[in-house]
């Protein structure tokens, strides 16, 4: 089975660069997504979905850092899911929380591609 995100959204806020356990680094993305639907011809806004990624590939954050995304960037992200579990500071139970993982070559983020637009003139 493929374990596949494809998602378009807006950053939330800058990236943010952490250390790894081994002295790595990783980048935290906050992403939301829309999910505006046409009622009765009129645009209704929902709130928005809020998705974190975390990039391991260094190749990948150093492409990100070069590109400039900051708060407010559209984005896409093609990567995979991954579930942890960890227990709650506050009360020691166990959590679940499911991140959206870029941690090799083939995973992407990028600027979405802009598809051209259509010609204004008329033809001949």
């Amino acid at each position: 089975m493929t374990n596949l995100v494809h998602l378009i959204g807006n950053l939330g806020r800058d990236p943010e660069i952490k250390p790894t356990r081994d002295d790595k680094r990783m980048m935290i993305l906050q992403i939301a997504t829309s999910n505006d639907y046409k009622k009765n011809g009129e645009w209704v806004s929902r709130d928005p979905d809020w998705h974190r990624v975390v990039v391991f590939n260094e190749s990948v954050i150093a492409r990100i850092e070069a590109a400039g995304f900051k708060s407010g960037s559209k984005v896409e992200v093609k990567a995979s899911l991954k579930t942890h579990k960890f227990s709650a500071t506050s009360t020691g139970e166990d959590r679940h929380s499911t991140d959206i993982v870029v941690q090799d070559r083939f995973d992407t983020v990028r600027a979405p591609e802009k598809k051209p637009e259509p010609s204004k003139e008329k033809a001949a």
